[in-house]
């Protein structure tokens, strides 16, 4: 039995020729005179025959299905009807199904220029062995790059694309990001239960990638930085010209160092909460040499599908492992029971210019570095964005601070005249044991200097290597009275407890 097979004369997707004859260019003197019952016997049209699959009028040699006699002596014939009329006339399956989208050559009529009308090695009775070779032949712009999309791999075109109509643009077989998501199920679960979604990954997946092919992976359009920084170049300027850059804005990972790309818990797009996030690298003890980490556990590819979500609706994957971690916030790293108030908000960008800066250590405003300076309102910008200028000026008060010994304000004290202590000869900046952010130690020059402070129910003490042991007590209100109440007479802000 022969290999062969025949496709249903009215299933197949398959459309005819415009113009031609069948008939071969044979010799005349062979060519047969008379009407024969079929054109492939005696070695004429034989090779019409030698395919896998055969359209159903040719498996039963019916020619005449689509081609008339014009002259049977002279053996030429016409087809029956002209261009897509001749395949529609048997294909009435796929009447009124079309979609306002049209592939071209379904437009134009010309069949041909896909199928085979008498056989083929595909049941589509194409004019290619696969459908991607078939696609390829026109849509030569298609693939291109070093990453391609697996189904434009594979040649598994129809996966995407309808072959004849559709309702979207493109002959996308649904709309473009309900069709990415339809195999990106997880992603798409990610995003749903996500706070935030990039607005991109919300609209338009070709926004930032390409559908078929890319040199960049995760098929984006562009590297990381230019492709961030085509819509957010205020982000770009800041990192190029800061006087204090942020070197994982533009470094390795780039954007991607601390940001997700698609869905985040965070309003910033940020892998995990603010906090977390950048302590994916502030934290842990130097490295003179950044070496990769540890290859059992690689860097994940950002751009493809994030893990399992845990119980928190909101949850984002973890951000990657860095490399090279920065033991800026150290006092955070050792998780110490009181943190500052930006800290317990999550808010890094309180204090910090997370892309770049025109101050050390990415500060958003002045914050001297120096044991001992004198007061001035640039030297003490950053902590006096939020804190009273009060609360280290006024000499007397009842309200201004609670470090105070009596009504003597004690922050005063510390801070006004030529050698005035800075707050960071005395606070943490992010963490610390103690209420108001006091420290242990302090650094003074190669010496950590210790405050040994010890808190009271009405103050406190402490014996600093500076000077010797001193106490104060707020117990003391005016003229002999009582302190007003803690909720008449609130704490400065990042004050309360000392």
């Amino acid at each position: 039995m022969s290999r062969r097979r025949a496709t249903p004369f009215l299933a197949l997707a398959v459309s005819c020729a415009a113009t031609g004859a069948l008939a071969q260019d044979l010799d005349p003197t062979i060519r047969p005179n008379i009407r024969t019952p079929n054109c492939t016997i005696n070695g004429c049209h034989a090779a019409t025959m030698q395919h896998d699959f055969l359209h159903g009028p040719t498996a039963v040699a019916d020619c005449r299905t689509c081609h008339d006699d014009v002259d049977v002596a002279q053996h030429s014939f016409v087809l029956r009807r002209q261009g897509r009329d001749l395949c529609d006339f048997c294909h009435i399956d796929k009447t009124g199904t079309e979609g306002p989208v049209v592939h071209q050559p379904l437009a134009d009529g010309d069949c041909l220029a896909c199928h085979d009308p008498h056989g083929s090695a595909s049941r589509q009775m194409i004019k290619f062995d696969t459908t991607g070779e078939l696609c390829l032949s026109c849509h030569t712009e298609a693939m291109h790059g070093q990453w391609l999309h697996e189904p434009a791999k594979v040649g598994d075109c129809t996966a995407c694309h309808a072959p004849h109509t559709a309702d979207h643009p493109g002959l996308l077989v649904q709309e473009r990001r309900s069709l990415c998501l339809s195999c990106h199920e997880q992603l798409g679960e990610h995003m749903a239960a996500a706070l935030t979604v990039h607005e991109p990954a919300r609209a338009d997946c070709l926004e930032c990638h390409d559908s078929h092919g890319s040199d960049h992976a995760g098929l984006i359009k562009n590297d990381t930085v230019a492709l961030c920084t085509g819509c957010h170049e205020e982000q770009l300027a800041r990192a190029q010209h800061a006087a204090f850059p942020h070197s994982a804005v533009l470094d390795d990972r780039a954007c991607l160092n601390c940001h997700t790309p698609h869905a985040s818990s965070s309003e910033a797009l940020q892998y995990d909460d603010p906090v977390a996030a950048c302590m994916a690298c502030h934290s842990g003890p130097a490295q003179a040499d950044p070496t990769p980490a540890d290859p059992a556990q690689p860097l994940r590819d950002p751009t493809s599908p994030p893990p399992p979500l845990a119980s928190n609706p909101g949850a984002t994957p973890a951000a990657p492992a860095s490399p090279h971690p920065v033991p800026v916030a150290s006092d955070l790293a050792q998780h110490l029971p009181i943190a500052h108030g930006p800290v317990i908000d999550g808010q890094c960008a309180a204090c910090h210019e997370v892309h770049g800066s025109d101050h050390s250590r990415l500060l958003i405003a002045n914050y001297t570095s120096a044991f001992y300076e004198a007061f001035s309102e640039n030297a003490y910008a950053l902590c006096l964005s939020c804190h009273d200028q009060d609360l280290l000026l006024e000499d007397h008060t009842w309200e201004a601070t609670r470090f105070r010994d009596g009504e003597r304000n004690l922050h005063a004290l510390h801070v006004k005249g030529e050698q005035g202590r800075t707050c960071r000869a005395c606070h943490n900046t992010h963490a610390s044991n103690h209420k108001a952010m006091v420290r242990e130690t302090s650094p003074y020059g190669q010496w950590m200097l210790p405050i040994n402070f010890k808190p009271t129910d009405t103050g406190g003490s402490c014996a600093p290597g500076c000077h010797k042991v001193a106490t104060y007590t707020r117990a003391d209100g005016p003229e002999g009275l009582p302190p007003p109440p803690a909720e008449d007479a609130p704490p400065a802000p990042g004050a309360d407890g000392q």
